[in-house]
């Protein structure tokens, strides 16, 4: 009682340092913390918007479903809606305080090993900047639950291998069955601290009793997964998969949709360049430094540490770890519980040197202020670039400027469909909307007389040819700033409180007129009508240019430009317009700082085999507002 007491004094003298480190670290990820639905395609992100979607929404997730994460992540973010909090925002916050609460379990697990502060804060730091952990604590994630559980188990493995107390045998059983309801990762862990951390004790204590408590415990989490039928039975708005049959409950649990991702290489170039890419993606995290200390720190902690058996458990669950990439592809899963590994395994080579080594204390310090001085500055603006990615939201505000009351909205399965299913289930800026995908009948929807509104870039993920396959002839006209409508029939209703005179483009095209906006942020915003007097002869290409004189007269006289290949963002060629047609263009230009615009050229113009270019109409539009 008395070794308790005082041990529970001197945690708190030295608590202290991962109380800062944790406040600190909190600020940094509030500041990268992703405030929208997310826009970014990196690898890394790819799962990102349909957690933000389903933690709104009571929806389900991909294999192996999460439901822990799902029923907290959700029970979190109903809480802070309930306060004005955007969805997203506490989406992102909930992995803020799982991170968080990562780090401070993280610093009495290494204190509690090591009795060192600095060996905790070298732990603590080492994960709060890697890279990977700080995304993901910034964002809608699951691993920054599945590193507290890890965490968890490690620190409770500890002390049953210590004190032998059946209460820690009891929550080890929990606690195993809640990371492996959460997540398969923990499968490169559990065994090893099992044989040799957990069974030992057992073996000598057989606390038989506790061992079946903590067993049929360990069971219960995964009960948590009849969330998701239920929530497929109740016709949950968001399902990765219809869940209806125990054929395919089982087939989401057992994740069997990523069985051709488990693929051993096949040569040894292709084992190194797998390895390689792992590499990198370990420096990028832990530096040179960090990444070394850790490896280290665990094959002299296995040797010479008090905690021999946990450390060579942790070793080789780090090893187990490092050479998964030789029979998964692109296991990123991985880099999070490897660096956490390997961050206590920087914490326990602090420990040894400074038993060994006077001034170990003085050059650890130093080290570590040195790899958080590399790190921070480039994962800060790394992450930040990541969750400040507009993209999604700027599809969603297109769909939602569409003049139109319900528009039927088509998109492919990936980034953009889960940005409208946001904006109709969580900001309910779509409420509305009918959002369709390829796998629906859109001959039959266009033969109805509907329009089908798709992004811009949709073409370049299917091509007009293909589309054309599938749905015949179309029509094609902006609908918007990066919206494109598609019809089966010609538009031909005449555009009302257009400004400018109808001005020819040659014999064929007339530009009817046009809407100007122009906001004090520095965006113009373009809306032209063209209307052809007959079916075109050739291709022609549209130029529109800004400057801040009165007229252009030369290149240097353009401060922005967006010019076109062909009308309506390049998919629309003016050979395929009818006689009578009238199509509608948009364009935003962006007005470079401290310049004043002027005045806007526009016009259509083609290019002769030489590369020469003929203007076919120009109207110059005078501007009279100041920026």
């Amino acid at each position: 009682m008395i070794r308790a007491i005082s041990k529970a004094l001197s945690f708190r003298r030295s608590g202290w340092p991962g109380a800062l480190i944790g406040a600190a670290l909190a600020l940094v990820y509030a500041l990268t913390l992703q405030r929208q639905i997310n826009g970014a395609t990196h690898l890394q992100m790819m799962d990102v918007a349909e957690m933000q979607i389903a933690l709104a929404t009571w929806g389900t997730l991909h294999p192996a479903g999460y439901p822990l994460y799902t029923i907290l992540g959700n029970l979190f973010v109903a809480f802070w809606k309930v306060w004005g909090v955007p969805a997203a925002v506490a989406s992102a916050g909930f992995s803020l305080v799982l991170g968080v609460a990562t780090l401070a379990l993280l610093y009495r697990l290494v204190w509690e090993m090591t009795g060192r502060a600095l060996a905790a804060v070298t732990a603590a730091v080492l994960l709060g900047i890697s890279r990977t952990f700080w995304l993901f604590s910034s964002v809608a994630q699951t691993y920054t639950m599945n590193s507290l559980l890890m965490v968890l188990l490690i620190w409770l493995s500890l002390r049953y291998s210590r004190h032998g107390r059946e209460r820690d045998l009891i929550l080890l059983g929990v606690v195993s069955g809640a990371t492996l309801a959460h997540h398969r990762t923990i499968v490169h862990l559990l065994p090893w601290l099992g044989l040799l951390v957990i069974l030992p004790v057992m073996w000598r204590l057989r606390p038989w009793r506790a061992l079946l408590v903590g067993s049929v415990l360990g069971f219960l989490p995964l009960a948590l997964y009849l969330y998701i039928p239920l929530r497929a039975a109740q016709g949950a708005f968001y399902q990765y998969m219809p869940v209806r049959t125990l054929e395919e409950f089982w087939y989401f649990v057992s994740q069997q949709e990523y069985s051709p991702h488990f693929r051993f290489v096949g040569s040894v170039a292709e084992a190194l360049e797998r390895m390689r890419h792992s590499l990198d993606l370990w420096l990028a995290d832990l530096s040179a430094a960090g990444l070394l200390a850790g490896i280290v720190g665990l094959l002299a902690g296995s040797w010479r540490s008090p905690e021999r058996r946990l450390m060579l458990a942790l070793a080789c669950s780090a090893l187990s770890m490092m050479i998964f990439p030789l029979w998964y592809v692109d296991p990123d899963s991985m880099f999070i519980p490897l660096v956490l590994i390997l961050a206590i395994g920087a914490g326990a080579l602090v420990d040894l040197a400074t038993n060994r080594w006077r001034y170990a204390p003085w050059v650890a310090g130093a080290m570590l202020a040195g790899v958080v001085a590399l790190l921070l500055p480039g994962n800060f603006q790394f992450v930040r670039s990541i969750t400040r990615n507009s993209a999604s939201q700027d599809l969603i505000d297109a769909a939602a400027s569409i003049d139109q009351a319900c528009p039927t909205i088509l998109s492919h399965w990936g980034w953009d469909l889960k940005a409208y299913q946001y904006g109709q289930a969580v900001t309910g800026q779509l409420k509305c909307a009918q959002v369709v995908t390829p796998s629906d009948d859109l001959r039959a929807l266009l033969a109805s007389g509907q329009s089908l509104y798709v992004a811009a870039h949709f073409f370049y993920q299917m091509s007009l040819q293909e589309f054309h396959q599938r749905v015949g002839e179309t029509r094609l006209s902006s609908a918007g700033v990066g919206v494109v409508e598609v019809s089966a029939r010609a538009k031909n209703d005449m555009p009302t409180g257009l400004a400018g005179q109808p001005t020819p483009m040659g014999a064929e095209i007339v530009l009817l007129g046009y809407h100007l906006d122009y906001t004090t942020g520095g965006v113009l915003d373009l809306t032209l009508y063209w209307q052809t007097r007959a079916k075109p002869a050739g291709d022609y290409s549209v130029f529109v240019h800004l400057s801040d004189q009165d007229q252009i007269t030369s290149p240097e006289h353009i401060i922005a430009q967006a010019d076109s290949q062909a009308p309506v963002y390049g998919w629309y060629p003016t050979m395929q317009w009818s006689a009578g047609e009238i199509v509608r263009e948009d364009y935003r230009l962006v007005v470079p700082p401290g310049k004043t615009p002027r005045s806007l050229a526009v016009g259509m113009y083609t290019q002769d085999a030489a590369g020469a270019f003929h203007n076919l109409g120009l109207v110059n539009i005078s501007l009279d507002f100041q920026e």
